[in-house]
């Protein structure tokens, strides 16, 4: 069966352009958990086409949920600092909140990964390779599966402190613009695409995508007027510091830090970003210089691009 939000959206939009006026009708819940794994086994990042352990924290890792409600319409929603979330590992997710809280409809709950490249993979066994699932798990590090069991009742208890922590509220929205990142995708004359393609090649025909800037925002508040939360929507993924040792939130860990400089501990920050086909990546590469060994990253620990929202 098709479901839609649409109730909920309008009010949601309604919300905004009067952020106190419906305080009855909109609710709102936030829930976080740090889903860093410990360094008693060694921490695999994943994201680059080598092997790299961590060998410290940049920013701690983090699943940001919140939740919505209208009357009877609401859905929840997470984002989660890492590459990427297989299906079946969601439904893992989905089955516990079920059974802990068996009003909600699991089809009304989503996940979506900032796609950090400073992060152990998380899921299960049919992610990896046929050869790889022979081979077995290294038990000495934290692999696919056993991070994904590490992670996910943190991720459930999050789901469940949105829920339960529903409370009238209101929402106002805003937008602003970021140089977040570009295009990394050459396109040639005969219709094939190169990650960080030769762009001085006489077949070039230009870049794959254009450039999205804008980031729009929707900031909530609870019934006193304060400020508990915002979500972020950035057309890129976060990557940083993609390449780097360390285990990181990348631009979502270091926008976390900032917006509660401002707002407080207890303020939670959900980035959403888009995935990387088209738009590339978010660091802002000399790849010249790349090219030739010596990497040039401007934006090296994703502080400057968070000061730029």
């Amino acid at each position: 069966m098709r479901r839609s939000f649409g109730g909920l959206a309008a009010a949601l939009a309604c919300a905004a352009l009067l952020p106190h006026a419906l305080l009855a009708q909109i609710e709102i819940g936030w829930g976080e958990a740090d889903i860093t794994p410990p360094f008693t086994k060694k921490i695999p990042l994943d994201g680059q086409y080598y092997q790299r352990f961590a060998k410290g924290v940049h920013t701690p890792l983090s699943f940001v949920a919140v939740a919505f409600r209208n009357g009877s319409d609401y859905f929840l929603t997470g984002s989660i600092d890492n590459v990427s979330v297989c299906d079946s590992w969601v439904e893992e997710v989905r089955a516990e909140l079920k059974r802990r809280i068996p009003e909600i409809d699991p089809a009304r709950v989503s996940i979506n990964c900032i796609h950090t490249h400073c992060a152990p993979m998380i899921g299960s066994m049919d992610l990896l390779p046929e050869a790889s699932r022979r081979k077995g798990l290294d038990d000495n590090m934290w692999n696919v599966v056993s991070y994904g069991q590490f992670a996910a009742p943190r991720v459930v208890d999050a789901l469940v402190k949105a829920w339960k922590g529903l409370e009238k509220g209101a929402i106002e929205r805003a937008k602003g613009v970021a140089d977040v990142g570009h295009c990394r995708i050459a396109m040639y004359r005969d219709g094939h695409g190169e990650m960080y393609g030769d762009t001085k090649r006489a077949d070039f025909a230009g870049m794959s995508d254009g450039e999205d800037p804008n980031v729009e925002m929707i900031f909530t508040y609870d019934a006193g007027g304060r400020r508990t939360g915002a979500i972020f929507n950035v057309a890129c993924p976060a990557q940083v510091m993609e390449a780097t040792y360390l285990v990181s939130g990348d631009i979502a860990g270091v926008l976390r830090e900032k917006m509660r400089k401002t707002y407080g501990r207890d303020f939670h920050v959900l980035v959403s970003c888009d995935d990387n086909t088209t738009t590339g990546t978010i660091a802002a590469y000399d790849t010249s210089a790349a090219y030739a060994g010596k990497t040039k990253v401007l934006f090296n620990d994703g502080a400057n691009w968070a000061g730029t929202v």
